[in-house]
């Protein structure tokens, strides 16, 4: 179950987004880590994204995830975007 695992940051280190929720499956060493998170419409331009772009994730730990984006999806009902993510390497 998904859990609130941070905050997400852009490359420069702005907060983009609290209460990242995702799912951490070696908890101690961060080997990989995987989760979503949702932004509004307002707060995210699908234009503007590169698979290529690294973000960080600030975990509730102090430790600092180095993240990729791997998928977004747009809810018209909510109109909310839904960011897929990955974390290639340790913390």
């Amino acid at each position: 179950m998904p859990q609130s695992i941070g905050q997400l940051l852009s490359p420069d280190g702005t907060v983009l987004t609290d209460n990242v929720m995702g799912k951490i499956s070696r908890p101690s060493t961060l080997e990989y880590l995987s989760g979503s998170f949702t932004l509004s419409r307002n707060q995210f331009d699908h234009n503007s994204v590169d698979r290529n772009t690294t973000y960080k994730l600030q975990l509730n730990d102090g430790r600092v995830a180095v993240i990729f984006p791997t998928d977004w999806r747009f809810d018209p009902q909510t109109e909310n975007w839904n960011i897929q993510f990955e974390c290639r390497g340790g913390v």
